[in-house]
């Protein structure tokens, strides 16, 4: 079998003046979290394509297993997604059984979501197939090298979300951080 043509780089000029062939460290960086969230994300979905639920509706039921009395803005600021896609995939997973609609007791207005008993089952089994693809990924990474990783990723998101309320929230999924253990 033919070996793939290594396509050929151009230049970039650099702010010093200087031509370099490739990625500088802050490129190469972004490029590399691009990647591997691609290529997990592919993995991902062959896997729970098993169970018959793509990926979008594997997030989707994610956030509303996480988030008790979970409303259409957590979901689109937790699923990665915008609302258009978001209320197609509740409106399939509803459709599926999966996913109940309920209206908030405070607040009349705000509808909430909330997994079935039978979107339980099917997160149970999907969430298992999630830990097994999490651990194969990460096999070449001691879990003191992941939790570096984990508190460098965690600077670079506050670049992004400077206000301190908000990175907390993205970071902890919507959840208080745990107070130190001592």
């Amino acid at each position: 079998m033919a070996k793939a043509r290594r396509p050929h780089l151009r230049s970039v000029r650099l702010t010093d003046g200087e031509d370099d062939v490739g990625l500088n460290v802050r490129e190469q960086l972004f490029m590399l979290i691009s990647q591997v969230a691609y290529y997990r994300e592919r993995k991902l979905e062959a896997e729970v394509a098993r169970l018959g639920v793509s990926l979008q509706l594997w997030r989707c039921m994610v956030v509303i297993h996480r988030i008790v009395d979970c409303s259409m803005s957590d979901l689109s600021r937790f699923g990665l997604a915008d609302r258009t896609t978001l209320t197609r995939s509740v409106d399939q997973l509803v459709a599926r059984g999966l996913v109940e609609r309920y209206v908030s007791p405070e607040d009349r207005r705000l509808v909430l979501l909330q997994l079935t008993a039978d979107g339980e089952r099917l997160f149970t089994g999907a969430i298992q197939l999630t830990f097994q693809v999490n651990g194969e990924i990460l096999t070449r990474a001691a879990p003191f090298d992941q939790l570096q990783l984990a508190n460098l990723l965690e600077n670079v998101l506050s670049g992004l979300l400077p206000d301190s309320d908000d990175l907390e929230d993205v970071i902890n999924f919507g959840r208080p951080r745990p107070a130190p253990t001592q």
